[in-house]
């Protein structure tokens, strides 16, 4: 049976082919699901929704609905098991670890990182504030601005090779700072 639609009688056409092959998708989708019953009326609806759209949107003609609509039901159950799959592993990975916190957002840290990530912060907080003021306007420059050397020598009327040799003995002055203050706790 080929089926060409216009559209003035679209959603005449998309019910007559709907109606005609509903029951055997069904039967399809139901061994597709394992006799799955509450998935399998999910399915169809969305089966149903996409088939609409896709002729609303296109002119092309049908050559057989049937396969049609089991191949698009068969994309919404795959896209359905790897949706479920995925929610299941993640259940998985949360119950195997009962001592990690998880938050709403997937890429959140457990909670002793953030802390210690928090107190590596102060600490290089406390080390920069050792420095003298020159050092720390440079370094501000370079890594919170995010300025390269040339735009820093602009600013500050040093050359780009004092600028590099100055934030690089800053770094190693940060370094000794930070070294100094973990090896006395």
């Amino acid at each position: 049976m080929r089926v060409s639609v216009t559209h003035t009688d679209l959603d005449q056409a998309f019910s007559k082919i709907w109606l005609e092959h509903k029951n055997s998708v069904r039967r399809y989708c139901l061994r597709c699901l394992s006799d799955n019953p509450d998935t399998v009326d999910d399915v169809m609806s969305i089966t149903a929704e996409k088939a609409c759209r896709f002729l609303r949107s296109t002119d092309t003609s049908i050559q057989n609905p049937l396969a049609w609509l089991c191949t698009m039901a068969r994309n919404v159950c795959t896209d359905l098991h790897r949706t479920e799959t995925r929610e299941f592993e993640l259940v998985k990975q949360v119950c195997n670890s009962p001592d990690t916190f998880f938050f709403a957002a997937n890429n959140s840290e457990p909670l002793e990182q953030a802390i210690e990530r928090e107190y590596e912060l102060s600490s290089l907080l406390s080390a920069i504030m050792k420095l003298p003021q020159r050092q720390q306007e440079l370094l501000s420059m370079r890594v919170l601005d995010g300025l390269n050397y040339q735009q820093m020598a602009s600013h500050t009327h040093i050359s780009t090779v004092n600028l590099r040799k100055i934030v690089q003995l800053t770094r190693q002055q940060l370094r000794t700072i930070r070294f100094n203050q973990t090896s006395h706790i």
